[in-house]
């Protein structure tokens, strides 16, 4: 990328914070040739991050005076470059150019960086892991450079006897239910495409409400991958076996059973299998360092298979890797979760995960708003429930819709924890 248009881009960004997040993702600090706007692009991320607003000249002179790696000189020659950046004027043609030709530049990079990945795992004979790396890659890209086209007037027919199948064959409509029926008279359940989330503070039952929703899900008769990053594959293996038989804890963990017991749900399991087959997969990952082509690379291989994913859940997508890094903690989780929204678009998918609510919210009732990096998060998530717990000794809960894209939001559930069988109850 050429330094003109570096600076055109630098010089759009500073007065566009919109077009900003979106090209901070895919322009990292170091792929900038120019030192001058390398360090004005470094300080102007790690502004927008602190004060989630635009800086002005003078933030930038104050940074200089600061900087002990530049000499006078240097100083000098930055701040009459800055003071030339915050003058110069750009034609909306140019800023057309200037960002596409960034685009293309952050294609060129990405693809340049999967085909080294590919190369090298080719070198230790990984075959199958760098043909897994490209498939997954070339799914997911292609769908993001995918684009739709709907003829409005020329689809009323279809989209009429469309809307007239779905209320004769409701069952037809591939929409996944909640664990609570008050929720689903809410919001209807979660649609594919659709990401949404969990929010609460560490501690109120964010990994049992997910592994709820997949229970639900796969009662419902769909093909469950729940996706741990935080808990072991046997401490979620047990929860489901709580959750989904409805057994004490405690008493799975110390295989607390009499004989006849065992028999029992034993019995239990086989009815289970007979009636709705092996339709859940449990998949450990690596925390931080799993992103998105991990899950995905999982997901082909088990459609080889002929297992294909109706609903994927992921505990959870704070502590996702990013697929591409950024230069911020924010960035990156903006990219995790448009990584996931591209996956549940490219699959046809729901996909629920959960995130951290901000400390603040310790005993009052936590909004979309309240989200940790909520500007990003929130504005991404098709639906936001929020869990919360106003008293630590006390068992209720209050479960909250605070964003549903496709209807209304501030509905409220109570629910009762049952921590010991794995259970959040409606009252």
């Amino acid at each position: 990328m050429s330094e003109l248009i570096e600076k055109d881009v630098i010089c759009t960004i500073l007065r566009d914070r919109v077009l900003l997040e979106e090209i901070a993702p895919r322009l990292p600090a170091k792929s900038i040739s120019s030192p001058h706007l390398r360090w004005i692009y470094r300080n102007l991320l790690q502004y927008v991050r602190d004060y989630s607003d635009l800086p002005t000249i003078t933030f930038f002179k104050n940074e200089l005076k600061k900087d002990s790696a530049l000499d006078s000189e240097d100083k000098e020659r930055y701040i009459k470059l800055t003071r030339k950046l915050f003058k110069h004027s750009i034609s909306k043609g140019m800023k057309k150019y200037a960002v596409d030709e960034l685009r293309r530049f952050a294609n060129k990079r990405e693809m340049a960086s999967i085909i080294e990945n590919s190369i090298n795992r080719l070198e230790k004979d990984d075959v199958e892991g760098a043909m897994n790396a490209l498939a997954a890659t070339s799914r997911i890209k292609s769908h993001e450079q995918d684009f739709k086209v709907s003829m409005w007037v020329d689809g009323w027919k279809e989209r009429q006897k469309a809307r007239k199948r779905r209320k004769e064959h409701p069952e037809e409509m591939n929409v996944i239910p909640f664990p609570w029926e008050a929720l689903n008279q809410a919001v209807g359940g979660i649609q594919p495409g659709e990401v949404g989330t969990i929010a609460s503070l560490a501690g109120r039952g964010k990994s049992i409400s997910l592994m709820l929703c997949g229970v639900e899900a796969f009662m419902a008769g769909k093909n469950v991958v729940h996706v741990t990053l935080e808990n072991s594959i046997w401490q979620t293996e047990q929860r489901y076996d709580a959750g989904m038989l409805g057994v004490n804890y405690n008493m799975l963990k110390g295989y607390k059973f009499s004989k006849a017991e065992r028999k029992a749900l034993n019995n239990q399991v086989k009815e289970i299998k007979k009636l709705l087959g092996d339709r859940l997969r449990i998949v450990k990952m690596t925390a931080r360092k799993a992103n998105i082509y991990t899950i995905e690379r999982a997901l082909t291989q088990f459609d080889r298979d002929g297992f294909e994913c109706e609903y994927l859940v992921v505990d959870y997508a704070d502590i996702m890797a990013p697929s591409d890094k950024q230069e911020m903690y924010r960035l990156d989780q903006t990219q995790v979760y448009w990584d996931l929204k591209t996956i549940a678009d490219a699959r046809g998918i729901p996909v629920m995960s959960a995130t951290q609510v901000s400390k603040e919210y310790d005993k009052k009732k936590a909004y979309a708003e309240g989200l940790a990096e909520a500007y990003d998060k929130a504005r991404i998530l098709d639906i936001i429930l929020t869990l919360n717990q106003f008293d630590k000794n006390s068992s209720d809960l209050l479960l909250m819709v605070a964003k549903n894209r496709d209807g209304q939001a501030g509905q409220e559930i109570s629910l009762v924890a049952e921590y010991s069988h794995m259970q959040l109850v409606e009252k």
